[in-house]
């Protein structure tokens, strides 16, 4: 399940359900205070007829421990990431996304393209944020660095994600124009 995941790109999460039915989930994600005993303790004496095996027990390695783990470190980078380089990534992200809208194509990783392709797309990127059409409209064009910046942060958002960086040429370099 989790490489379909990863390979789809999916965000599989946990959400707390709220309502008096819900015992067993509000304190395992609410009284964090206790131990794994204390919850099993609680746990066989509410229940009735009581739903645990004998042998119950809440083990930290269990997938859902992995992913609710993995969700916890993820919020945990973002949040040491600057809020302003967070939001410069995210807005050049959403331009991308809009970019890509333009083409159209639903391949934002660019996974479908040839390198020389890539190479195309994202320079009519470049070129899309170097005259400003996604500035504020005070604005006629933006600075040739902003629309670098633009292109490293969209590169930048597919590697965190697991894709390749889209402005490597088909030897594995970066291209002269993203240089």
């Amino acid at each position: 399940m989790g490489q379909d995941l990863i390979k789809r790109r999916v965000c599989n999460y946990s959400q707390h359900l709220a309502g008096e039915e819900n015992i067993i989930a509000d304190s395992l994600s609410r009284d964090t205070h206790l131990s794994q005993e204390q919850h099993i303790t609680c746990f066989t004496h509410i229940s009735c007829p009581p739903l645990f095996p004998q042998n119950f027990l809440i083990t930290p390695f269990s997938p859902l421990f992995f992913l609710d783990r993995l969700a916890s470190t993820i919020s945990a980078q973002e949040a040491g990431v600057n809020l302003a380089t967070h939001t410069e990534y995210a807005r050049s992200w959403r331009h991308w996304l809009e970019l890509c809208r333009r083409i159209p194509t639903n391949d934002p990783y660019l996974e479908s393209f040839t390198p020389p392709e890539r190479n195309i797309i994202i320079c009519v990127f470049m070129d899309t944020v170097r005259n400003g059409e996604f500035a504020p409209r005070c604005f006629n064009s933006v600075k040739g660095e902003t629309a670098k910046q633009a292109a490293d942060h969209m590169a930048a958002t597919i590697i965190s994600s697991g894709g390749a960086d889209p402005r490597l040429d088909s030897s594995g370099n970066k291209c002269l124009q993203f240089r």
